[in-house]
Formats: structure tokens, C-alpha cells, sequence
């Protein structure tokens, strides 16, 4: 069985697999979630996904096909037995078990936080792990979620108290949802979403999972003291407009794991951060591991030392085999 980057994460083992990824062949394509990173769904392309992630992008993508595999189930692909498991990510993340003779599993972008929306990713069992790394680096240790939320209740709950109007920045699918729910079931102020963000709500909705009240921003700025937009839209001249709108000074936080806003952040990652890196490796108990996205040699190069489990980082510029660990 061998692991290479390929326009995704390509798995081979006599039978080949084609994770996050697109190919001009017929590779069986399985996709983890619905952020763009990681899911760009092709014309007329088959890909497998979860229930969940298969409804995101079936709405964006209506020329490409999908089937969907519920959780926990397994699905054959020749000689590979492919179960999905959920990552703790997002609505519909997964992590993907793939088991012939031996066994490999990728865990995708994953968080062993329970949050107000999901419970954590289960931990798997896996000869061969293949982790992501985004947060791979020791500096990156993020509070408990539950201090977040309280820090989040008490500075937007300050600023309204102040007759401001308060600006919060998050991802449009994954975090803006999170964020929405702590507006309006932690904080009892029903927030303004954009059309995006109103878009994917309504999805997490028809799954089940609770955001509270909402309402889509259509020049209704008056009606709410809550804004919820993608962080990239959030400039000097939006908010100098909110300002003139809504005539009310504008707060502005941001929700990121990366802290690299000019505004006030909140570290809400709904990836994994170090010490959860290392608890998934100890409690997964791989005989190998592969680190891949962001800090994973730094990660592998940790794993090896101090851990003792071989581990080598898979990127753009170098191809593993799993043999090579022998």
C-alpha cells in the first residue's frame, strides 16, 4: 500500500483511491468535506462522500455526481474496504479508513473539541495513520472551548451593552455556523448572516443541528445587533458603511485559529491544535505515520523523537511509499 500526492492524496494498493483530489482517470474519488481546499467537484466527474457533504455541494455543483455513504458503513472498491468516520471538522467531515491486508486511515482535517454544534472526532485505530498537520507546531495550543465561549458571551454581550453594533468574521461554511450558534443560543441576539452563510445554515438545519435564530442581511442592518460575515469581506470602508447605516460604532472579532487578523480574535479552529495531534498519534496507536498539510515535518520530526513511531511528512516535492518505512 503506498500513499502519494496526486491531485489529492492518492492511495494505491493494487486498487487505487483518490482522496480530495480530481484526476483525468477513473480513480474512485472520496471526498472528506465540502471546504473548497478540499472539495473542487468537477462536470459530470463521480465522487463518494458523507450524506452531509454530498447536500453541501450537491446545491454549488449540480453537474457533478454524488453518492452518498453514510457514516461507519463499509463500501468496497475492488479489493479496499472503505469506511467513513466523522472528524469533529464540520458537518459532514470525515475521516476515511481504507483496509485490505493491512489497514490506512486518513484523518482529513479533524478536532477533538466537542463544540456547541458536533461532538469530537472519535479516535481510530490504524496501522498506518495519515494525519493532517495544519496546526503541527508545539506554539499552537488553543484554550478550552468552553473558555472561548465565555470570553465570546462577555465581549459581545459588552459591546451591546455599549450600543455597539458588533461585526463577527468567520468562514462561510464551518465557522460562520458555530459562530451563529453563539449569537444566537449562547448570547439571545439573532443575528444578521450573509446569503452564503444563510445558504449552509439552512443545510446544518435539515441535519438536525441547532443554530438558533437567524436572518438573511438583505439592507436590514437595523434589525439586529449581530453581523456574521466571511472574514475577507470584513475592510475599513465596509465597516466605516455599517457605521453610516447603522449609526452605531462597530466592533469587530474574528474567529481563527491563526491569529492574524488586525481585529480582536477568538481562537474557535475547528482543526485539531497540537496537544490534539499528538493525543490522536498516542491513542491511535499507528505503527507508522504520515504528516501531511501544513507544519509536517516539523510534526513528523516531533512524532519520531518523542514519541518513537517512525513518521515521515508527505507534501508536493516528496512521494512516500508506506514500504519505506521498513
Amino acid at each position: 500500500m503506498h500513499v502519494t500526492e496526486n491531485k489529492g492524496l492518492m492511495v494505491n494498493a493494487g486498487s487505487k483511491l483518490l482522496i480530495d483530489g480530481n484526476s483525468a482517470s477513473n480513480v474512485p474519488v472520496i471526498l472528506s468535506h465540502a471546504h473548497s481546499d478540499h472539495a473542487k467537484p468537477r462536470k459530470g466527474k463521480n465522487y463518494f462522500a458523507s450524506l452531509e457533504t454530498t447536500a453541501l455541494l450537491e446545491k454549488n455543483f449540480p453537474e457533478s455526481n454524488f453518492t452518498s455513504v453514510p457514516f461507519n458503513k463499509k463500501i468496497s472498491f475492488n479489493d479496499l474496504s472503505v469506511s467513513l468516520h466523522f472528524s469533529g471538522h464540520m458537518l459532514g467531515s470525515s475521516q476515511i479508513k481504507i483496509e485490505n491486508e493491512k489497514d490506512l486511515l486518513v484523518t482529513s482535517d479533524f478536532n477533538l473539541h466537542k463544540t456547541i454544534l458536533f461532538n469530537e472526532a472519535e479516535i481510530i485505530p490504524a496501522e498506518t495513520l495519515v494525519i493532517e498537520s495544519t496546526f503541527g507546531l508545539s506554539k499552537y495550543a488553543f484554550p478550552s472551548r468552553e473558555k472561548i465561549y465565555e470570553e465570546m458571551i462577555e465581549w459581545i454581550n459588552a459591546g451591546i451593552q455599549k450600543n455597539e453594533f458588533i461585526v463577527l468574521g468567520g468562514y462561510a461554511l464551518g465557522k460562520a455556523q458555530e459562530l451563529t450558534a453563539v449569537s444566537s443560543l449562547l448570547c439571545n441576539e439573532t443575528p444578521l448572516v450573509f446569503k452564503s452563510i444563510y445558504e449552509n445554515n439552512k443545510v446544518y438545519e435539515s441535519f438536525g443541528v441547532k443554530l438558533g435564530d437567524f436572518i438573511e442581511l438583505n439592507y436590514n442592518l437595523n434589525e439586529a445587533n449581530v453581523l456574521i460575515m466571511p472574514p475577507q469581506l470584513i475592510t475599513e470602508g465596509m465597516i466605516e458603511s455599517i457605521k453610516k447605516s447603522v449609526k452605531k460604532n462597530v466592533s469587530v472579532a474574528v474567529a481563527s485559529g491563526w491569529n492574524n487578523s488586525r481585529y480582536k480574535n477568538f481562537p474557535l479552529s475547528d482543526h485539531a491544535d497540537f496537544n490534539q495531534l499528538i493525543q490522536y498519534v498516542k491513542e491511535s496507536n499507528p505503527k507508522k505515520v504520515i504528516t501531511y498539510h501544513g507544519y509536517a515535518r516539523e510534526l513528523a520530526s516531533f512524532i519520531n523523537r518523542r514519541l518513537g513511531i517512525p513518521a515521515q511528512p508527505l507534501n508536493k516535492h516528496f512521494q512516500l511509499g508506506l514500504t519505506d518505512f521498513q
